[in-house]
């Protein structure tokens, strides 16, 4: 009997005995896998890792791979034990073609040109082991290698969330915006209902915890990380505010915010939002995320811009500020009047607050035909500008932060959301 690892079996090689034919040779030695499943670098951003090893040392005989997935039990280590509950046991992966799973997995990859990388897609948010395990033409089967740590996998927003999984409901879901080697996963409320649902929640400003010396959005609100844990919920927290960093959602495709007022109601979901409208992130920040609440264009100079005024239509700004049911706010020249340069809810030259000869930054809308953002603002976000202050805008708004020390004037609704998509 002869053992034939590296001989392709369609040699149909003979054995003799006594110089008498017996019949082909029969493989009888397993393909043999070596190393460990490993993950692409970008798995947790794409959510498409890679299963790798080296490749069978028989690969010329090699009939297809067998691939399991299994729910990690906790111990952080993928071995054996970790697969007598299966997500996916066995799939049969031909080589070179490619291979769609069932049930929770949604798998969809091909090996590659050596036999030894599948692609596959995952959904959910569990972490994961992998099993593979090499077969022959002869099904003689290899031992199996797992992955080493388990792969733990998270969407980037709640947006891709809602279009991987478009059934699911408003909720708390753990998110990794930056992906593998940025900022810590997070947990934060997805509003998947509204308007399409998708929407992630980054700011939240709790006006029942305002005071004299605290009553508007700290430098740095929407580009760090503060009581993050808060932005699973949309009722009160004991905190004034909350805010995560919303860069990496301008750079993974956000174009929109939503801009929500409601009770301490102890609502978990978007069914008691009071007042809600939506405004449009610049093209400017679209173009340079970092753009975004940035102080360094706060100038305190009095133009109400830092440089140049963006010019041409909000449609083309991307500046546009829109009601509850979407339909867009007529003000000034959003219906494409080119005689007054200035935005409707006013513009630091490329970021997205106004200041205009007064004390911090603030982001609104707004009804009058400078960048103050007076007049009677439906939303106004307060921010504390370049100087660490608040501009004090003035009136009672639906949506947003106090707008003096005295708290004379705030918001209707003392919980005050912004979401991102």
């Amino acid at each position: 009997m002869i053992a034939c690892s590296n001989t392709n079996l369609s040699d149909q090689v003979s054995i003799t005995s006594g110089g008498t034919p017996i019949g082909p040779a029969q493989d009888t030695e397993a393909p043999r896998l070596v190393g460990a499943v490993t993950d692409g670098s970008d798995a947790q951003l794409d959510r498409t890792p890679t299963a790798q090893w080296a490749a069978a040392t028989d690969d010329n005989e090699v009939s297809h791979y067998l691939l399991s997935i299994a729910v990690e039990d906790s111990s952080g280590v993928c071995d054996a034990l970790d697969f007598s509950t299966l997500v996916v046991d066995n799939l049969a992966v031909a080589l070179n073609e490619d291979f769609t799973g069932a049930g929770y997995q949604a798998v969809a990859g091909n090996l590659d040109a050596n036999n030894s990388t599948i692609n596959f897609n995952l959904k959910g948010d569990t972490s994961y082991c992998t099993r593979v395990v090499a077969v022959d033409s002869s099904e003689n089967i290899s031992s199996p290698i797992y992955s080493v740590t388990p792969w733990e996998f998270f969407y980037r927003s709640c947006n891709q969330a809602k279009s991987n999984e478009p059934t699911l409901t408003d909720g708390v879901y753990p998110l990794d915006p930056d992906g593998v080697g940025g900022d810590a996963a997070y947990s934060a409320y997805c509003d998947m209902t509204t308007q399409g649902g998708g929407w992630t929640l980054v700011i939240r400003y709790d006006g029942n915890e305002a005071d004299a010396s605290n009553y508007f959005l700290p430098s740095g609100t929407g580009q760090n990380f503060v009581n993050v844990s808060d932005l699973q919920s949309l009722n009160g927290t004991g905190n004034l505010i909350a805010s995560a960093d919303m860069v990496p959602f301008i750079e993974n495709g956000a174009t929109l915010l939503m801009h929500v007022g409601k009770a301490d109601d102890g609502a978990t979901d978007s069914s008691t939002y009071v007042h809600l409208y939506f405004s449009e992130i610049y093209q400017a920040v679209l173009s340079n995320p970092t753009n975004i609440f940035n102080t360094s264009f706060d100038t305190n100079s009095g133009e109400g811009v830092a440089g140049t005024p963006v010019s041409g239509v909000s449609a083309v700004r991307k500046d546009r500020w829109f009601e509850a049911d979407m339909t867009l706010m007529t003000v000034f020249d959003t219906d494409g009047d080119l005689s007054n340069d200035y935005r409707i809810n006013g513009g630091e030259g490329d970021a997205m607050f106004t200041n205009g000869n007064r004390e911090g930054a603030v982001y609104c809308s707004g009804s009058t035909s400078n960048t103050e953002g007076h007049g009677d603002p439906k939303v106004q976000w307060g921010f504390a500008g370049k100087d660490g202050t608040s501009q004090g805008y003035g009136a009672n708004m639906h949506v947003g932060t106090h707008c003096t020390s005295n708290l004379s004037c705030g918001p209707v609704n003392p919980i005050n959301l912004m979401f991102i998509r």
